[in-house]
Order: C-alpha cells, then sequence, then structure tokens
C-alpha cells in the first residue's frame, strides 16, 4: 500500500529496521501502515486509520516472501522464532510500543520472555492475541504527543 504513518510510527521502523540490519542478511518486510492524520476508511484495517499502527511480517530463515504461519509445514521449516522474537525486543527497546496482535497458537513465546530481555523497566502486556495474524504482526505504538 502507498498509505503512510505518523513521524513515530516511521521513525519507529527506520530505527528498529536499521538494528535489524547490523546483525542478520535477512531482509524485514513491512506492510501496511496507518493513513495518520488523514485517517478515514480503509477496507477492513479500522484499526489502521490513527497512524500509530503498522503490519509487520513474521520472520524467516531465508528472505523469501511472506510465511503463513496457519500452515504447519511452513511455521516448522521456515519460521524464524528468534528473528521474530528479536525484532520485537528491538521495537519495544527503540520505539514507544503500546502493543502487538499475534496469533495466539503460532509466536511462540510470551510477554514475560519479551521483557526479560528487553530495556523496559516495567512488563509492557506488549503480546495481545487475536487471529487471523498468521501471516503478520500488528504494531501499535502510543499516540505521539
Amino acid at each position: 500500500s502507498d498509505e503512510w504513518g505518523e513521524l513515530e510510527l516511521c521513525r519507529c521502523t527506520e530505527l528498529a529496521g536499521r538494528e535489524w540490519g547490523v546483525f542478520h542478511n535477512v531482509r524485514l518486510q513491512a506492510g501496511d501502515m496507518s493513513r495518520g492524520q488523514t485517517g478515514g476508511y480503509w477496507g477492513d484495517h479500522s484499526s489502521h486509520q490513527n497512524g500509530i499502527d503498522g503490519d509487520f511480517r513474521y520472520m524467516r530463515k531465508d528472505s523469501e516472501q511472506p510465511l503463513d504461519l496457519a500452515s504447519s509445514y511452513e511455521r516448522e521449516t521456515y519460521y524464524d522464532e528468534l528473528g521474530t522474537f528479536t525484532h520485537m525486543v528491538n521495537m519495544i527497546n527503540l520505539c514507544n510500543v503500546q502493543y502487538f496482535f499475534t496469533d495466539p497458537t503460532v509466536v511462540g513465546f510470551t510477554n514475560e520472555d519479551l521483557f526479560n530481555v528487553s530495556e523496559a523497566t516495567t512488563n509492557g502486556e506488549w503480546l495481545n492475541y487475536e487471529n487471523d495474524h498468521t501471516d503478520h504482526f500488528h504494531l501499535r505504538i502510543h499516540q505521539p504527543l
């Protein structure tokens, strides 16, 4: 999509991507971001009308195209759980993360796991489980001041 988010969401995406790129050769895949100041209707992405939401693909062990964790074959063969975990920790450390929507059956780690390795001083209860997030996770940052 050619839509955009608030400056803070774009900054978060850029910083987390740069941090990832320092240590990994597998590229990050960002999906739809919010419409920001323009708001308005955007299909079935009602939460993407606030400028602070973005979709990101779960990490793969290779650089191929999107991964659907609903497929046990794809999950067992290609899903990089540690990579996804690391990317979320980077976002927690670099961004003002409010929460992630993830699929409850596939992500493979918990809020406690994220808290234990992040630089956060309190457990943010970042993971919110919601169905229909088997091919991406959804990031929401706190509304910028």
